[in-house]
């Protein structure tokens, strides 16, 4: 700066501190001049600090990277160039000694420029501060996308596993059962391929001793011409079969001692004759003793059965003999 401009904005200063006591305000300085209003970082009343900061907000534009030169901030260096240039021509005005101007207009410019400074750099500040909330927002959802897509991961991994467990499982327990009813059946065949050897074996067995049986009653049969040992060792015989066979045999070797000793010894009748007719009372006896008791249990049977049908008959008639009673006294109690 030269002499003649010191000059002209000392001048300038003094006229512009009388006119504000005028009015009774406080001249402003230089280095703190700004707007009152807010508290800045260097005093209160300052929004503009001895660096050219706005408040606190001056630490982040030192800290910060200033992206001036970004897509968004494309107008701002043509903005700066020009102010400038608007600069050296004011003071190419100043230097070519035209006193023409005054020192408001110079305070007026002045102001005006620290005015627009101020406003592009809360602009800056305020892109700079949008471009962050962006960033963090898009790592945010980076992180989130990449977490939610390793639990999703994790999470198809284990029903993958839980699904393959599920199945060998299952797989397991089939072949188990399979097993299992193999076992049983083969048991089961097992035993019922005994029993059914067991049961052939017997029928053999009952079939062998019918035969032998056979054998000997007609063995019995052919030979009547034997002696009386003979005959004795027949009974000895008869002696081990069952009941059943016992009646007959005995009946047949009583007939033929009878008619053995009838036709050699004539003394020997009346015994054998006796022996038949006591067998003969004894099996009728017999027999009409357990006719009568089959009719006295059919006897008590058919009883029975009667008063069966008499009860089915007579308890459904009581009980509804019971149940016209109860109606019929609901209705006299009404």
């Amino acid at each position: 700066m030269g002499v003649k401009e010191q000059d002209v904005t000392r001048r300038a200063r003094k006229e512009q501190g009388k006119r504000e006591r005028e009015k009774g305000r406080q001249p402003k300085e230089e280095g703190r001049g700004g707007e009152q209003g807010e508290r800045g970082r260097d005093g209160p009343g300052n929004k503009q600090g001895k660096r050219g900061g706005v408040g606190e907000q001056a630490d982040d534009e030192e800290e910060e990277e200033e992206d001036d030169d970004g897509d968004d901030d494309g107008d701002d260096n043509n903005n700066n160039n020009n102010n400038n240039n608007n600069d050296d021509d004011d003071d190419d005005d100043d230097d070519d000694g035209d006193d023409d101007h005054d020192g408001d207009d110079d305070d007026d410019v002045r102001r005006r420029r620290r005015r627009r400074r101020r406003r592009r750099r809360r602009r800056r500040r305020r892109r700079r501060r949008r471009r962050r909330r962006r960033r963090r927002r898009r790592r945010r959802r980076r992180r989130r996308g990449r977490r939610r897509r390793g639990r999703r991961r994790r999470r198809r991994r284990r029903r993958r596993r839980r699904r393959r467990r599920r199945r060998l499982r299952r797989r397991r327990r089939r072949r188990r059962r399979r097993r299992r009813r193999r076992r049983r059946r083969r048991g089961r065949r097992r035993r019922r391929r005994r029993r059914q050897r067991r049961r052939r074996r017997r029928r053999r067995r009952r079939r062998r001793r019918r035969r032998r049986r056979r054998r000997r009653d007609d063995d019995d049969d052919d030979d009547d011409d034997d002696d009386d040992d003979d005959g004795r060792r027949r009974l000895r015989r008869t002696s081990t079969t069952t009941t059943t066979t016992l009646t007959t045999l005995q009946l047949r070797l009583l007939l033929y001692c009878y008619y053995y000793y009838y036709y050699n010894n004539s003394t020997t009748t009346t015994t054998t004759t006796s022996t038949t007719t006591t067998t003969t009372t004894t099996t009728a006896t017999t027999t009409i003793l357990l006719l009568l008791l089959l009719l006295l249990i059919l006897l008590i049977l058919l009883l029975v059965l009667l008063l069966l049908l008499l009860l089915l008959i007579i308890i459904p008639l009581l009980l509804l003999l019971l149940l016209l009673l109860l109606v019929l006294l609901l209705r006299l109690l009404r």
